[in-house]
């Protein structure tokens, strides 16, 4: 059963998803992530989605990828790239929380003029 009212038409919904590197050894910034659903540890990223709900339809409108914040848990680190660049905002962007890549996709959706209640 949905905990949203009836009356709310318009929601953004954040999946916290699992993206699987299994097979992958040598991928730049690939971690040691907890899988909750087979309680084991995988080589994977996290990957944060947010989509627009209207109770009907989703619809994933901006995404990123995390790996892991400890660099402990790296399994493969990247070779060395310049801040500046597109590449290097993206892996910088990779080692924040959860909680601040989940506020950058809300801020960077609302320019766009989506919006929800």
């Amino acid at each position: 059963m949905s905990s949203i009212p009836h009356t709310v038409k318009n929601v953004f919904i954040i999946d916290d998803s699992l993206f699987d590197r299994s097979c992958s050894s040598k991928t730049g910034f690939l971690a040691k992530v907890f899988d909750h659903c087979s309680m084991k540890y995988k080589r994977a990223y996290r990957m944060l989605t947010l989509g627009w709900s209207d109770r009907n339809s989703f619809l994933p409108d901006n995404h990123c990828l995390l790996s892991a914040e400890d660099d402990r848990n790296l399994l493969c680190e990247a070779s060395a790239y310049d801040g500046r660049s597109l590449a290097g905002i993206h892996r910088k962007h990779s080692h924040r929380k959860a909680t601040e890549g989940t506020l950058e996709l809300i801020q960077a959706v609302k320019r766009t003029g989506l919006s929800a209640e």
